[in-house]
């Protein structure tokens, strides 16, 4: 699309308004779950920008992720959109429920499978999913899901 560059300025065939029909939203993701030796890892695949064919764009260890999930991370998508902070976390089946920031008042469950990292330092989840990637998987929400606060502990 690069039409002319000169020291200031770049020219492309395209207007903006064809630029953002065409690139406003990024290439849709898919996750695949599956056992390797054992371990349960999440392929995270888009289609190549180049010939259309699906690449590895993240490949986590869904085992070790489950793990390190604490209440209270904060959630970020690929395309670095701040969902809010993880409210509820059942380790058991992977479901995390978020709690959203002002965007709107509804809570949003998402998958372990859809975690690319979890950075324990800083206390943040990244989705290896983007914004558009979880609206596409709403229906995928379970409705079995109950979160069961556990007793406190008393004091010795």
């Amino acid at each position: 699309m690069v039409t002319n560059i000169d020291p200031h300025e770049l020219y492309l065939s395209q207007s903006i308004e064809e630029l953002r029909r065409n690139y406003a939203d990024p290439p849709t993701r898919s996750t695949q779950v599956e056992k390797i030796l054992g371990e349960t890892v999440a392929t995270t695949r888009q289609a190549s920008g180049y010939d259309g064919q699906p690449v590895v764009v993240e490949e986590a260890n869904v085992d070790r992720i489950r793990r390190r999930i604490v209440v209270g991370d904060l959630v970020l998508t690929s395309d670095q959109i701040d969902l809010g902070t993880v409210k509820r976390y059942d380790a058991t089946t992977g479901w995390m429920l978020i709690t959203r920031r002002l965007q709107t008042p509804n809570d949003l469950m998402v998958p372990v499978a859809a975690v690319g990292h979890v950075d324990s330092a800083a206390a943040e989840i990244y989705l290896a999913a983007s914004r558009a990637d979880l609206r596409a998987m709403q229906h995928l929400e379970p409705v079995d899901i109950v979160f069961v606060d556990s007793p406190p502990v008393a004091a010795s």
